[in-house]
């Protein structure tokens, strides 16, 4: 981009083998950092609607049979295509899923290994992508910050569609960057390859409904910069494509999109103090993390003031201000070395500033989800971690080859490190997620008979089941699985629960979420004199509880 880092620049043979043994040790330490402690813990509940989705859902029923749902009124009766259009997700990470698993089989390593793998991609293809447009060195700085992401890891360690979601979308803006930093020669290239873009652009949006945001605004930016350019823009017509090819899953999504929309099943009403004080920080902490003092200081040694200034929010704000300073330096001694500019607006600052403004426009989407939908998960910026890993390599790219300059980006790299390396340290270490795996084998290893396991809300029975009905079949045993209802209608289906007749000494298991004791207590109050507790036990976000039969007729209190 400027007379002393041309645009895809040759390279002597030593540093082309100085960036090969880099490429291979950024493949070693993002495949190590997604597979480590890979299988430790069980699969929680988000995961397991998706690998329930296509292992025990519609037993019976064709995967396309279609039912108008949405979320809270979904049962295992239903087909495959009505969960994820009730769950408000396109399928396609499903669909892979699927295919993948009648590979390399349905343990739980290996359900997460696609994830793992995808999520271990995109770093290199954000490397290998970005190198010769911006510099080796900028791409480097970007993906070895995309390396170490914690949250990249953590959804690369996950059965769920963020790992893709980020791999594509990594595609996606690379693709982007060497469109609007090539040469003309090499634009016509890249101009008569818009159908790949386009492609892309679909898998994202059949990915994940932040897919679509994404490929709508790289679609928008791309536009306005060849707009500003004078590109040619006939090639925008195959964009043109993307309504029709998504209109039949839109239209199947439509009515659970609706509801989730108008709030129906979110569990938070949020203020615009809420906006400041929570969904900003959380946001914040996605691309750069918060570590606890604590943990900055035993793992990195530093002292307590240090430790302090690591363990705030402000270590994105920090790391883009030095990103912003060496690029700013940079441009300043390029203009000082050069008495007559050639290009007085360097392309890469207007990219870099349209990649940001998606991030922020990506966030003010959140904002409006969260108020309307009353939903809002951090992990819903997945597709733009890559776009803010490219805004870094523009910003690294901008410093130039002046020494002074590019110290700036070292050490925005040196903070990034920083603050995720005692993040991930305390990620494989504090297990959060919810232990379905260890609480079902509880329940085989303590039950006799045939008993019959409450698995409460009728939507997640199937979280409850996928592990039970693997351990209860290994030990040859059968079991009744039941459930309390659907949402709106629990206190009537606990009390038709406790009207059954069960004969004397029958074991009842409640198996319900940390979340949801209103179960266990509805449950005690409607079948009193008919049910009697025997046992409690807690495992990680989850409660199992042991009652027998007194063969007596329910007297609720």
């Amino acid at each position: 981009m400027n007379d002393k880092e041309p645009i895809y620049r040759g390279y002597r043979p030593r540093q082309m083998a100085l960036w090969l043994g880099f490429f291979v040790a950024l493949a070693a330490l993002t495949l190590y950092l997604r597979f480590h402690e890979l299988a430790t813990q069980g699969l929680w509940s988000d995961e397991l609607f998706s690998v329930s989705a296509i292992t025990q859902v519609g037993a019976g029923r064709p995967w396309y049979a279609y039912e108008q749902k949405s979320f809270p009124y979904l049962r295992m009766e239903d087909s495959f295509l009505t969960w994820k259009a009730g769950e408000n997700s396109p399928p396609l990470f499903e669909a892979l899923l699927w295919l993948w698993c009648q590979v390399f089989g349905w343990s739980d390593f290996a359900v997460r290994s696609m994830s793992a793998l995808l999520g271990s991609l995109a770093p290199l293809v954000l490397f290998i992508g970005l190198r010769r447009p911006l510099g080796a060195w900028s791409a480097a700085g970007a993906a070895l910050i995309f390396a170490l992401s914690p949250s990249a890891i953590t959804y690369a360690q996950e059965v769920r569609s963020y790992a893709l979601l980020m791999l594509l979308a990594s595609i996606a803006v690379v693709r982007l960057v060497r469109y609007v930093l090539a040469d003309d020669e090499q634009r016509s290239h890249w101009g008569s390859s818009f159908k790949v873009d386009v492609a892309i652009y679909l898998l994202l949006s059949y990915t994940h409904y932040t897919g679509l945001v994404l490929a709508c605004g790289l679609t928008g930016l791309r536009w306005v910069l060849a707009k500003r350019r004078g590109w040619p823009l006939r090639e925008f017509g195959w964009f043109a494509a993307l309504p029709a090819l998504l209109a039949p899953w839109l239209y199947l999504n439509w009515f659970a999109m609706a509801s989730a929309g108008a709030g129906h099943y979110g569990w938070s009403d949020y203020a615009w103090a809420d906006v400041w004080s929570l969904l900003l920080p959380k946001a914040t902490e996605f691309f750069l993390p918060q570590p606890s003092i604590q943990g900055v200081q035993a793992f990195i040694g530093l002292p307590k003031a240090a430790g302090v200034f690591l363990a705030r929010p402000y270590a994105l704000p920090a790391a883009l201000t030095l990103a912003l300073l060496g690029a700013a330096l940079g441009a300043w001694k390029r203009v000082a070395a050069d008495a007559a500019p050639r290009r007085a607006h360097d392309p890469r600052w207007l990219l870099c500033l349209g990649l940001a403004l998606l991030v922020v426009m990506h966030f003010g989407y959140g904002i409006y989800t969260a108020f309307h939908a009353r939903v809002w998960h951090a992990r819903y910026f997945s597709a733009m971690l890559p776009v803010g890993m490219a805004v870094f390599a523009l910003l690294f790219s901008l410093a130039g080859q002046h020494r002074l300059a590019r110290l700036f980006p070292l050490c925005a790299v040196l903070l990034a490190c920083a603050v995720s390396v005692p993040t991930l340290r305390a990620y494989y270490q504090n297990p959060w997620k919810e232990d379905y795996r260890e609480a079902s084998r509880y329940i085989v290893q303590n039950t006799q008979g045939r008993p019959t396991v409450v698995a409460t809300w009728a939507a997640n029975a199937a979280y409850y089941n996928y592990y039970l009905r693997g351990f209860m079949a290994d030990a040859g045993r059968s079991y009744e699985l039941t459930t309390v209802g659907q949402s709106g209608d629990l206190t009537a289906g606990v009390a038709a629960l406790c009207q059954r007749r069960w004969a004397p000494g029958e074991q009842v298991v409640l198996f319900q979420h940390g979340m949801h004791r209103l179960y266990f207590d509805m449950v005690n109050r409607q079948c009193a004199g008919a049910l009697q507790m025997v046992s409690e036990r807690q495992f990680r976000g989850l409660f199992v509880n042991f009652y027998q039969a007194t063969g007596a007729t329910a007297s609720p209190q």
